[in-house]
């Protein structure tokens, strides 16, 4: 009997001595989890909110213009002999651009010279008569007359010869040439535009409640979609002397160096109006702020807590906010935030309100 009792209490001894392994061994396990839940983090990119001085602007699109553009045509008729230029070169003014068939006026020339060295002769003949006083006063000044003409004609018919080699107009960059060797050209027929590249205009409207802040010489900066990095610096030049009743809006001329001669007329551009005074503002890159019906939002990044190496957590909390103007990436807070703080800029996609992050600036998410 005694037997018996020792090996059930053995038994029972044994039971609830698993019982309570297995029962530590759990919240052993469950403390170890929990603690490693604490510390599971999402990796996240932020941005500091930062206090900047903007000069505000005015801010409109145009298009560019050349200051002298034409397309070159002939003021006469006839077959092209050469093509002086190649198309996209840039030409100086008064340089021959295209030859046209000038042996039939090259006739005309040469019997104009013969003519006026035969009026000329005669004119003098009859001078040294008129002075013995064997020529009247009519002859002498019939063959003077006759000599004025003949000049004239030479004259003439030196300038229909020109008519036949065109020249550049001015200095600028000529296009694709119209013509080819061998054509018949009528007069006003087109050859190829020629463009003036440096300076050039930029042309844009403003509404008319915004005239008051626009003046003559006023500094502007220009963007084109083809160099997105690059500002080309200019001035208005011109204000228009109406406003357009239709949209009420005037016309404003800027003139803009061109140095590069990257820009060409006809592009479109961004015109920044700049204006005198000065602003304190907000600003965010614009990737930072989440936008939506409900209204732009973004996560700022709180210090919560650290970790056993001490790498700072962080919780996110949602901030909604109102923005203003946006220039080259980034955006004004006009509301919402106070500066300083740490904003998620980028994995916004895989983090909400509440999620506890660490900051790693050195890579992107």
């Amino acid at each position: 009997m005694t037997k018996r009792m020792i090996i059930m209490l053995l038994t029972m001894t044994l039971l609830f001595g698993s019982i309570a392994g297995w029962y530590f061994l759990k919240q052993h396990k469950i403390r170890a989890f929990m603690k490693a839940m604490q510390y599971s983090t999402t990796t996240v990119s932020t941005t500091t909110v930062k206090k900047e001085i903007w000069k505000p602007m005015i801010t409109s699109t145009g298009s560019l213009v050349a200051i002298n553009g034409v397309n070159v045509t002939t003021q006469a008729s006839g077959i092209v002999t050469k093509i002086r230029f190649k198309p996209g070169s840039m030409v100086q003014k008064g340089e021959i651009l295209l030859d046209l068939d000038d042996r039939k006026l090259q006739t005309n020339l040469d019997n104009a010279k013969a003519q006026l060295l035969f009026a000329t002769q005669n004119y003098k003949e009859i001078q040294a008569l008129f002075h013995v006083g064997a020529a009247s006063r009519n002859s002498l000044e019939s063959a003077q007359a006759n000599l004025a003409e003949a000049k004239a004609n030479l004259a003439a018919a030196a300038v229909q010869i020109t008519y036949l080699h065109i020249p550049a107009p001015f200095d600028g960059k000529i296009g694709i040439h119209h013509v080819n060797l061998g054509q018949y050209l009528e007069p006003g027929e087109t050859i190829a535009s020629l463009q003036q590249l440096d300076p050039l205009y930029v042309q844009f409207s403003i509404s008319q409640q915004q005239l008051s802040d626009i003046q003559m010489g006023q500094a502007v900066d220009v963007h084109v979609d083809t160099r997105p990095n690059h500002i080309y610096h200019g001035k208005i030049t011109a204000i228009d002397s109406h406003v357009d009743t239709e949209t009420r809006n005037a016309q404003i001329q800027a003139t803009i160096r061109n140095d590069d001669r990257h820009l060409l007329p006809g592009m479109f551009a961004q015109v920044d109006i700049l204006l005198a005074n000065t602003d304190t503002v907000l600003t965010l890159p614009q990737t930072a702020i989440n936008y939506n019906l409900f209204g732009n939002s973004v996560l700022v990044a709180v210090p919560e807590s650290k970790t056993d190496d001490g790498q700072t957590i962080y919780q996110l909390k949602l901030r909604y906010v109102s923005t203003g103007e946006q220039r080259q990436g980034r955006v004004v807070i006009t509301k919402g935030l106070e500066g300083n703080e740490e904003v998620v800029s980028s994995g916004q996609l895989k983090v909400n309100e509440g999620t506890r992050v660490t900051i790693n600036n050195r890579i992107t998410p």
